[in-house]
C-alpha cells in the first residue's frame, strides 16, 4: 500500500555515460546513505494536482513523484516517520551532507574541419564564409596534446563538424582519428554532416564514429526546397539512400537534426512520419536561429511558441513508434549552464583558433564587439605551439546558474540553465544575466509543468489512451492527440483512420495489403489502425501463422498500428512473450483499449456497467473494478493453466 501513496519514476534519458549526471548524483546518495540527517532533494517543487494526487518533481535527479493527497498533507505537516524508508529510497529525502554539486563535465573538442560546402541551405549562419579553408593536422595535433597531458584521465569525446560539410574533409578526419586512437586508444567519436557524401563515405563513418548526425530537414519538398544542392538539384535522393545505408548496420547510433524554419512550422507531424517511414529511431527538432545580427529574428516569439507547443504531441508519436526524440524543452537533463560550451567543450576552426561558439563569433563581428571574448586560444604557426587563454576559460566556466543572482529560486533553471551567454551578451550588454525575458521565462515554466503533467498520466494514472464516443462518431484520445476513427469489419473500405472488427471470415494477408495501400496512400500524414481481434479460440488457432505474418508485414512497412485486446497465451504458447513484445500487445485486460469507452462525463466499461469518469484515480482503479463485475464465461479458457496463474486473461467475451 506504501508504494501506492508514494510512487516515483525516473525521467531522465539514456545518455552516453560521461554525461550521465543523474546517475553520478545517485550513485554519490547510495554513498552517503545512512549518514545522519536527511532532508528534501534540492529545488523540488510542486507541478500539481491530477485524480487525487500530488505531482512533485526533482530536477537535480531528475525523478518525478506521484503522492496521494492525504499522504503529502501528512509530509508537508511533518509527519515523516511512517514513510521514511520510502522517501529515502526513491529520493526524495537525501543525506543532508551528500555532494550534488556539478559533476565534472567531460571533455569535448568540436572539431570545424573546413569551410567547403557541397550545399546551399537557404538559412545558414556560415554562408558568407565558405572560403574552402581547411583545419592544420598539427593545431589538432598540438590541442589533443595539451588536452591528453593536461586531462589524462578524463573521457574525450571528439566531434567532426565544419562551417561547410565535414565529410569533404574525409581525410583530414581520417588522419586526426588516427593520431587519436594511437594516442589514448579508444575515444568517443561523433560526426555532424549533411549526408552529402559517398558510399564509401559512408562505410568508414559506420565502421569508425561511435555517433552519426545527419542534417536532414524532412521529406524531399521540405529538404530540396531547404538545404539544395550548390547548382540548385535536389538533395534529397543522396541524403535518403545514405541514411538508409547507415541504418543497416547502426539503427541506434544515427541521429536525425531537423531545423524547424518559418516555411516548415505546421509540417512537424509529415516530417516525423517520413523519419520514421525511413526506419529512424533518433530525431531532433532544432529551432533555426537568428543568425544575422544586423537584421531582425527570423523567426517570431509567436513562431517559436508554436513549434515548442507541436512539439509535445510529436513527441508522443515518436514514443508510439519507438522513436527517441529531441527538442530544446522536452530534454529533462539537470545542466548547470545554459551552453555546454560554458562547461568544457571548446570548437577549433579552420583559421587555427578555439572558440567557444561559431555564432557568438558572428555576433562579435556584426556588432562590431572585439573577438578576444570567444577567443579560448590560437596556434601559432611560426612558432609551431598552443595558446592557451585561461583567464577567458575561467570567465566562460563561471558562467552558471550558481553565479546569476535572478535565478536562483527558479527550479526551471537546471533545464535553461539561465539561457545563452551570447544573447545575454546582446540583451543585456553582460555574461551573467538570465538571457530569457521574463514572459518567455514563464512560458518555460508552465511549458516544463504541462510536459511534466503528460509524464505523470502516462507513468502513474495511464487511463489514456482511451476510445471515445463524440457527437461526430468514434474517437481515439491520447494526451496529445487524437484521432477520430472510421469502424470497419474485416476486408471492408478502409478510408483513415480506422478500427477494424475482426472475425473467422477476416482474410488476414489482404488486410494487411489493404492497410499498408492505406498508408501510403495518405503520404506522410499520421494515420492510425486499431486491430480488434473478434475471434473464438478455435479461429484463433487456425489463423494464429496468418495473424503473425499480417502483424509482421505492417511493422515491416511502418504502420502505424495497434492491438487492442489481449490474445490468449495458449495460441502461442513459448511464442507468446516475444509475440506481445514484438508487436505490443496487451497482456492482460489491464491494458486492453477496449475496456472501457468514455462518453462526455460516463464511463462505459466493456461489460455494459456505466459509472461517472471521475470515480477513477487510475486505470488500475478501473481494472479492478471490472474484475469484481466480471466472470469468465468459456469454459475452455476456465481451466486453463495460464489463466489460472494469472498469466493470461483468456479469450475475451465482450
Amino acid at each position: 500500500m506504501m508504494n501506492e501513496n508514494i510512487r516515483c519514476v525516473s525521467l531522465a534519458p539514456e545518455i552516453h555515460p560521461a554525461y550521465d549526471f543523474v546517475g553520478m548524483n545517485l550513485s554519490k546518495l547510495k554513498s552517503a546513505k545512512n549518514s545522519g540527517k536527511y532532508v528534501p532533494a534540492p529545488d523540488i517543487f510542486n507541478v500539481g494536482e491530477i485524480n487525487g494526487s500530488r505531482i512533485i518533481f526533482s530536477p537535480i535527479l531528475s525523478k518525478l513523484y506521484a503522492i496521494k493527497e492525504e499522504t503529502y498533507e501528512r509530509i508537508n505537516s511533518g509527519d515523516t516517520y511512517r514513510y521514511l524508508d520510502r522517501l529515502i529510497d526513491i529520493n526524495f529525502l537525501i543525506p543532508h551532507k551528500a555532494d550534488l554539486s556539478p559533476p565534472k563535465y567531460p571533455l569535448v573538442l568540436q572539431i570545424f574541419v573546413n569551410s567547403k560546402c557541397n550545399l546551399k541551405c537557404n538559412y545558414c549562419a556560415y554562408d558568407d564564409n565558405k572560403d574552402g579553408k581547411e583545419i592544420e593536422f598539427d593545431f589538432v595535433k598540438s590541442v589533443i596534446d595539451y588536452l591528453v597531458e593536461k586531462n589524462p584521465n578524463d573521457t574525450l569525446r571528439i566531434n567532426f563538424t565544419g562551417f561547410g560539410e565535414s565529410t569533404l574533409a574525409i581525410d583530414k578526419i581520417k588522419r586526426i582519428h588516427e593520431y587519436t586512437t594511437s594516442k589514448m586508444g579508444k575515444y568517443f567519436s561523433s560526426i555532424v554532416t549533411n549526408g552529402m557524401f559517398s558510399g564509401k563515405v559512408a562505410e568508414w563513418l559506420t565502421d569508425n564514429m561511435e555517433m552519426i548526425g545527419i542534417s536532414c530537414d524532412g521529406p524531399p519538398h521540405i529538404q530540396n526546397k531547404q538545404r539544395p544542392m550548390k547548382n540548385g538539384k535536389p538533395s534529397s535522393p543522396i541524403i535518403e539512400k545514405n541514411i538508409k545505408k547507415i541504418l543497416e548496420r547502426r539503427k541506434e547510433d544515427l541521429k536525425i537534426s531537423t531545423v524547424i524554419t518559418k516555411s516548415s512550422i505546421g509540417g512537424e507531424e509529415e516530417i516525423l512520419n517520413y523519419f520514421h517511414s525511413l526506419g529512424v529511431k533518433y530525431l531532433i527538432f532544432v529551432t533555426q536561429l537568428n543568425c544575422d545580427w544586423s537584421k531582425p529574428g527570423v523567426l517570431s516569439f509567436e513562431d517559436v511558441w508554436r513549434i515548442n507547443e507541436n512539439a509535445l504531441s510529436i513527441n508522443e508519436l515518436a514514443e508510439d513508434y519507438g522513436m527517441r526524440f529531441s527538442h530544446g524543452l522536452l530534454r529533462l537533463i539537470p545542466n548547470h549552464t545554459g551552453c555546454k560550451k560554458a562547461g568544457r567543450e571548446m570548437d577549433m576552426t579552420p583559421e587555427g583558433e578555439i572558440i567557444f561558439c561559431g555564432l557568438f563569433k558572428n555576433y562579435l563581428e556584426a556588432t562590431n564587439r572585439p573577438p578576444d571574448l570567444n577567443l579560448a586560444g590560437y596556434y601559432d604557426k611560426k612558432n609551431k605551439s598552443l595558446i592557451i587563454r585561461d583567464e577567458v576559460i575561467s570567465n566562460f566556466e563561471k558562467r552558471n546558474i550558481f553565479n546569476i543572482p535572478e535565478c536562483s529560486s527558479c527550479p526551471a533553471k537546471w533545464f535553461c540553465g539561465s539561457g545563452c551567454p551570447m544573447r545575454a551578451l546582446s540583451n543585456y550588454g553582460e555574461f551573467f544575466k538570465p538571457s530569457l525575458s521574463r514572459e518567455e521565462c514563464k512560458k518555460r515554466k508552465d511549458y516544463l509543468k504541462k510536459y511534466l503533467m503528460f509524464r505523470a498520466e502516462k507513468n502513474f494514472i495511464k487511463i489514456k489512451p482511451y476510445l471515445e464516443r463524440r457527437r461526430d462518431g468514434l474517437q481515439f484520445t491520447m494526451y496529445f492527440n487524437e484521432f477520430k476513427l472510421n469502424q470497419v469489419k474485416n476486408n471492408g473500405n478502409l478510408n483513415g483512420n480506422c478500427l477494424v472488427e475482426i472475425n473467422e471470415s477476416c482474410d488476414m494477408e489482404r488486410l494487411s495489403e489493404q492497410i499498408v495501400r492505406e498508408t501510403k496512400n495518405r503520404g506522410y500524414k499520421t494515420t492510425l489502425f486499431l486491430l480488434s481481434f473478434n475471434l473464438s479460440l478455435k479461429h484463433l488457432t487456425r489463423k494464429k501463422k496468418a495473424i503473425i505474418k499480417s502483424l509482421s508485414d505492417l511493422k515491416k512497412n511502418k504502420v502505424y498500428f495497434k492491438v487492442t485486446k489481449p490474445l490468449p497465451r495458449c495460441v502461442f504458447d513459448s511464442d507468446y512473450p516475444n509475440f506481445v513484445k514484438e508487436f505490443n500487445i496487451p497482456k492482460t485486460c489491464l491494458n486492453c483499449l477496449e475496456l472501457f469507452t468514455v462518453k462526455g462525463k460516463n464511463l462505459k466499461m466493456c461489460n455494459g456497467k456505466e459509472y461517472f469518469f471521475e470515480e477513477f484515480a487510475d486505470r488500475k482503479v478501473i481494472y479492478n473494478e471490472f474484475r469484481n463485475n466480471f466472470k469468465l464465461t468459456n469454459e475452455e479458457c476456465g481451466m486453463c493453466r495460464y489463466y489460472l496463474r494469472g498469466s493470461c486473461g483468456g479469450v475475451c467475451s465482450k
